[in-house]
């Protein structure tokens, strides 16, 4: 029997046979590379897999889905729904750099329906972004700034360092191609030697800490070229001088060394200082002495070679998570889980999660996050107001003429009452009607901010 993959490769060819794009590929060709993405990736699930080469063909009309669920399964149609859902979330980039960047991120990880659905979306910009050349300059800066901004984030909150660096970098040769290039050409030189040391050394390192009867996860890594950009940015801004040859940069190669106790990091220390000549401020003891965000590691910088340096990161495996899953570290440690074989045991446990209402979700900032929702005009400006705020809320946040005038609400599309609570991700659009001036005294009874009470207080006077 054919498999369901090889039929829906078979139907979207077909059906997207007219459908083409600025380079004059087919839609079709798109989707098949989307789906290589995947595959290449390891997702082996058949529905995901089917949907990903399905994901534009509600394009044309949502009638479609029946279709869909008819010729393949009701999962898949509903997969291919909820991408194009997704796809009309336009986040507007604030022009701060970093303003509310962790809340967009987030909010649109809550937004989205599931793991799977995210998969296939993450896929489909990789291949939007490594082919918007063809797309006229401001397209394909918009484009590269979103990969930048949105989607890497979230491929790293949720450890898909593939996806991160092709969408990371792929953006940066668009959007500053003359550092691109630069980067690239180091990288090529060094890149052989690094390779060669980093095999040697994990292989060394591993055995001596076995003959101790220590078990350690080890891995290594070159840094990327996008990488390498931001670490001059930052290098950069802390005084020292970038050097041409980039020795400035002391962990292009970087080796990491994950043991289950802390006693087993400072002994993995002590076979780092035998082994290697370190260079002693570059030394740090984040166990002993975390950073403010909670961070802990120990980190070792020694001369590789005479054309590189080399970091050594050693940490625990409970350390390793909370540097990796960040704020929503605590959940995936208390259960006592893989993250992966959490998300294949449970898809739409991402979306279990409500990133704003843990109780230990403590930052600097914590407090303020815990207290807010998120939400998006139209157009795709975010606007943050207390929980449980509602469309009247949003109205006068907008402006005063908004709220008076106001008469009705959509929520994601969908009309409802103007006491209806908003929720993170949730795009508002208020009806206005151009005669309507008073706001109505009930509005008191269910408003949550003080700018929408006062305001409608001082106009009903």
């Amino acid at each position: 029997m054919e498999s369901i993959v090889k039929r829906s490769q078979k139907f979207a060819k077909k059906f997207h046979s007219k459908d083409l794009r600025l380079s004059g590929e087919t839609v079709y060709e798109h989707t098949l590379r989307v789906f290589h993405t995947l595959e290449d990736s390891g997702v082996v699930d058949e529905r995901i897999l089917s949907a990903s080469i399905l994901h534009h063909a509600l394009d044309k009309s949502d009638a479609l889905v029946d279709e869909l669920s008819s010729t393949f399964s009701s999962e898949i149609a509903q997969l291919t729904r909820d991408f194009k859902r997704l796809t009309t979330l336009h986040v507007k980039l604030p022009e701060s750099s970093n303003k509310f960047h962790d809340q967009i991120v987030l909010t649109f990880l809550n937004y989205a329906a599931n793991l799977d659905v995210l998969t296939i979306r993450f896929a489909d910009k990789t291949d939007n972004v490594k082919t918007s050349l063809v797309f006229p300059k401001d397209e394909r800066i918009r484009i590269s700034t979103r990969a930048l901004e949105i989607y890497a984030p979230m491929c790293r909150l949720l450890g898909l360092t593939k996806f991160v660096t092709e969408l990371e970098d792929n953006a940066f040769k668009i959007l500053q191609p003359r550092s691109y290039h630069e980067i690239d050409k180091y990288l090529l030189w060094v890149t052989p030697y690094v390779q060669a040391f980093l095999d040697e050394a994990t292989e060394v390192i591993r055995d001596l800490l076995i003959e101790r009867g220590i078990t350690p996860v080890l891995s290594s890594r070159i840094k990327s070229i996008y990488s390498i950009h931001k670490k001059n940015l930052y290098t950069q801004r802390k005084g020292v001088e970038l050097q041409q040859d980039f020795s400035h940069l002391f962990d292009v190669a970087a080796l990491r060394i994950i043991v289950d106790a802390i006693e087993d990091c400072y002994l993995a220390g002590s076979i780092i200082e035998a082994l290697f000549d370190t260079i002693p401020i570059h030394t740090a003891d984040y166990i002993t002495h975390p950073k403010p965000n909670g961070y802990q590691s120990i980190h070792y910088v020694f001369n590789a070679t005479t054309k590189f340096k080399a970091e050594v990161q050693i940490r625990t495996h409970q350390m390793h998570d909370a540097s990796t899953f960040g704020i929503s570290s605590h959940v995936f440690y208390k259960t006592g889980a893989d993250l992966k074989r959490k998300l294949l045991e449970d898809p739409a446990w991402l979306k279990k999660i409500n990133y704003w209402q843990h109780d230990e979700y403590v930052t600097a900032y914590g407090e303020i996050k815990h207290k807010n929702v998120y939400v998006f005009t139209p157009k795709g400006d975010i606007i943050v107001l207390p929980k449980n705020a509602t469309s009247v809320d949003f109205a006068y946040a907008i402006h005063d003429d908004v709220g008076n005038s106001c008469v009705g609400c959509k929520i994601n599309g969908v009309i409802e009452k103007l006491n209806t609570p908003l929720d993170n991700g949730d795009t508002v659009e208020i009806l206005t009607r151009s005669n309507k001036t008073m706001p109505s005294k009930d509005w008191l009874l269910f408003v949550k901010t003080s700018r929408a009470r006062t305001s409608i207080k001082k106009k009903l006077k």
